[in-house]
C-alpha cells in the first residue's frame, strides 16, 4: 500500500512550483552550487530530505529544504481547507500526510485561494486578475501521481471544466520552471514574484522521483 504524501498550502492544503529569486551569477554557477551542497541527507517513512544553508545564493542568504520520493511507492494528493488559519504542519498531520509543502498563491487577510481550484469536479476557487501575471500552469492529479498542463488568461471555462473532470483535483500556479525536460522562461510578470521571498516548488524527473523545495 502506498503512503501518502501532500502538497499542502494557503493555510489550507495545496500544491505548487514557485521559484527562488534570481540575480547575478550565472544560473550554470549556482546549480554548481546547489549540486555540490551539503545537504545533510536523512531517511523516514520512504521520504529521503535534507536541508542546507548558503551564504550568497541568488544574491541573498538562503536555507534550502528538500525532500524527495519515488512516485511508485507514495501517493501524491492535493488537499485544501479553505478560510483555515491553521499551519501546514497541523494540516498535514490532520490529513495523514507523510511529507507536505505549501502550494500556489493565496489571500493572507481571509485565507483562501486566489488561484482556480478544482477538487472532484467541484470548482473550489477561480484566480483573480493579479494572479494571471505568473500563473502559467496548473497541476492536476489523478490515482495518486500528478502532470502539468499550460494555463494562461485566455484558458476558457470550458477547458477548466475539462480539467475538473479529468483530473481528482488541479490547482493552477506557476510559474513552469522546467516541462518535459526543458527549461522555461519564469520571468512572466508580476513584481511580487521577483523579491527574496520564501518559494515553494513541486516537480518529477523521468526516473518517477518528486521533489519537494522550499
Amino acid at each position: 500500500m502506498k503512503r501518502q504524501t501532500f502538497l499542502y498550502s494557503r493555510f489550507s492544503i495545496l500544491l505548487v512550483l514557485f521559484t527562488i529569486t534570481i540575480a547575478a551569477q550565472s544560473e550554470s554557477e549556482y546549480a554548481s552550487v546547489l549540486r555540490n551542497a551539503d545537504w545533510g541527507w536523512k531517511y523516514r517513512d520512504g521520504v529521503e530530505y535534507g536541508k542546507a544553508s548558503f551564504a550568497n545564493l541568488y544574491g541573498n542568504p538562503q536555507v534550502v529544504s528538500i525532500a524527495k520520493y519515488s512516485e511508485s511507492s507514495m501517493v501524491t494528493m492535493l488537499y485544501d481547507k479553505e478560510n483555515s488559519k491553521q499551519g501546514t504542519d497541523g494540516l498535514a498531520t490532520a490529513a495523514g500526510a507523510t511529507v507536505a509543502i505549501n502550494g500556489s498563491y493565496f489571500d493572507m487577510s481571509n485565507c483562501t485561494s486566489c488561484t482556480a481550484l478544482w477538487l472532484y469536479g467541484n470548482e473550489i476557487a477561480t484566480t483573480v486578475p493579479d494572479e494571471f501575471a505568473r500563473c502559467n500552469g496548473i497541476v492536476g492529479f489523478k490515482d495518486g501521481v500528478f502532470t502539468l498542463e499550460k494555463y494562461s488568461s485566455a484558458t476558457t471555462a470550458t477547458q477548466l471544466s475539462t480539467w475538473g473532470k479529468k483530473y481528482d483535483a488541479f490547482v493552477v500556479a506557476g510559474p513552469i520552471l522546467r516541462q518535459k525536460g526543458v527549461s522555461q522562461n519564469p520571468y512572466i510578470g508580476g513584481e511580487g514574484f521577483y523579491g527574496p521571498h520564501p518559494r515553494t516548488m513541486l516537480g518529477k524527473c523521468a526516473d518517477g522521483t518528486v521533489y519537494m523545495v522550499i
